[in-house]
């Protein structure tokens, strides 16, 4: 029970980053694989590069690539965009969408800005993005995206589309 609670998936979304430094081939290897798989950056460094690790861990963004404040005037919740989407900024989202939800019935809309999209930072985040569409878009009456880039121009499609199925 203490094991869970220490190494479960809350306390792994604390992690923005974990830095591997060792030389042994097969740790390595397997590392990379998963590495995309995992909800937070993971990078492995050779025994001679530990110095390289801290200054790697030392860089990564401490705050959220996405901030999102919402307008209690309007109902409507603006996010802004400048990082890769990342796990934790799904979670304060739907902390925030929930909290408003529950108080409110629903969200009158939700404007998504962003200058280009910029993807996510590993799968766990788009997994976590899928997980926070299916379980709020019965919760928000209107979707607004704001972008400088082609998807934002495919966008409309692929609603109309995915509209059409249900």
């Amino acid at each position: 029970m203490v094991w869970e609670e220490a190494v479960g998936p809350r306390f792994l979304r604390l992690f923005d980053g974990y830095a591997l430094v060792t030389d042994i081939g097969w740790i390595r290897k397997w590392i990379q694989l998963i590495g995309f798989l995992l909800p937070w950056l993971l990078r492995v460094f050779g025994n001679d590069e530990r110095d390289k690790a801290i200054e790697w861990l030392r860089s990564l963004p401490e705050g959220p690539g996405v901030s999102h404040r919402l307008l209690p005037d309007s109902d409507i919740l603006v996010v802004e965009v400048n990082e890769p989407f990342r796990t934790q900024d799904f979670d304060a989202l739907a902390l925030t969408v929930d909290s408003w939800v529950d108080t409110h019935h629903d969200l009158h809309g939700l404007v998504i800005h962003a200058r280009q999209f910029p993807g996510w930072e590993n799968l766990g985040s788009f997994l976590r993005h899928v997980r926070f569409v299916r379980d709020h878009h019965r919760k928000v009456n209107r979707v607004a995206l704001a972008a400088d880039s082609a998807l934002a121009a495919l966008a409309p499609r692929l609603w109309s589309t995915s509209s059409t199925l249900r």
